[in-house]
């Protein structure tokens, strides 16, 4: 029987590739990540070679270590990784995980799946669009004017959202979502302007816009320190962080607000239209001909879907 060790090199790099993110990780994500990097290596069982390590193959491996990890992950998560890593094999980068007989780690292969699970993309990358797979429904979506097709995956949605100008939602609603930044709902008949969103969203001056349909927004644990301009036919609305909503109508614009304050500044010449902020449970209309800005709290209809997004971080 061989002598159990433990190899401390696979941690140490990953406690290094940590270090070396920006923006640094957050503490829970360091100790969720390193709890399920120790967790997935106890659980690979793989034949015992004649220097007295294991070889597993890595699919098993990666998916003993992530059915382990909690919250658990999401499937299209799953996918991405299992892709990541039948990718690497293919390539013959690195097509088995080499591990010490009870140790404690993953190598630095499985490290580098987990980051992508708990943190997102690397720093190289940037953050883009993807659909809320609990809510979105094939036929649902157009991008650019386009439908997007019936048997589109999440993943595949995700690649078609990459230097979209304009998105919509046809006869069900669709939740997009932007890295950690915000979510934002899209009811029925809805088009969202996305032309001056910059090319990477932690950068740059945050802009969408729409003309007609019925917003919601969340805004998430990255987002603070940012800003979010949403341009309606009746007045601008400036974000800095909450859960807010935008109904765009033929004559009028509602902004409704469940948690924070936004700036507006109406588009509407008209007597007593004039900068100013909607604070949270407060309904403001904007009328296009200047009839009298209309003011309310607890407006029920528009509140409750509200509180409804603003758990999604929760998860």
């Amino acid at each position: 029987m061989p002598t159990q060790e433990h190899d401390p090199r696979p941690e140490a790099e990953l406690a290094r590739g940590l270090d070396a993110l920006r923006p640094a990780a957050r503490p829970e994500f360091r100790a969720t990540l390193r709890e399920g990097f120790r967790a997935g290596a106890q659980g690979v069982q793989g034949a015992q070679g004649a220097d007295g390590t294991e070889v597993a193959d890595p699919e098993p491996a990666l998916a003993r270590a992530l059915d382990r990890l909690e919250p658990r992950p999401r499937p299209e998560f799953r996918a991405a990784l299992r892709a990541l890593f039948v990718g690497a094999a293919a390539r013959g980068t690195r097509p088995r995980l080499r591990l010490v007989v009870g140790g404690s780690a993953l190598l630095l292969a499985a490290a580098a799946a987990l980051v992508l699970w708990v943190l997102g993309p690397s720093p190289g990358s940037r953050p883009g669009w993807t659909v809320d797979p609990r809510v979105y429904v094939a036929d649902a979506l157009t991008i650019d004017g386009r439908l997007v097709p019936a048997d589109a995956q999440p993943e595949r949605v995700r690649e078609l959202l990459v230097g979209a100008q304009e998105v919509g939602a046809l006869g069900s609603g669709v939740r997009l979502v932007l890295g950690d930044l915000f979510v934002v709902e899209l009811e029925p008949d809805s088009t969202l302007d996305l032309s001056r969103m910059p090319p990477d969203p932690r950068e740059g001056r945050l802009v969408l816009a729409a003309q007609s349909g019925v917003f919601r927004f969340a805004t998430g644990p990255g987002f603070p320190g940012r800003e979010l301009r949403f341009e309606a036919p009746d007045v601008h609305v400036e974000v800095v962080g909450t859960v807010f909503g935008i109904d765009c109508f033929e004559a009028m614009t509602c902004v409704c607000v469940q948690e924070g304050t936004v700036r507006t500044t109406p588009r509407v010449d008209a007597p007593g239209y004039a900068a100013g902020e909607v604070g949270a449970r407060e309904t403001n209309l904007f009328h296009r001909d200047g009839t009298p800005l209309f003011e309310a709290r607890d407006y029920e209809p528009h509140q409750e879907p509200l509180r409804r997004l603003a758990t999604f971080w929760d998860r």
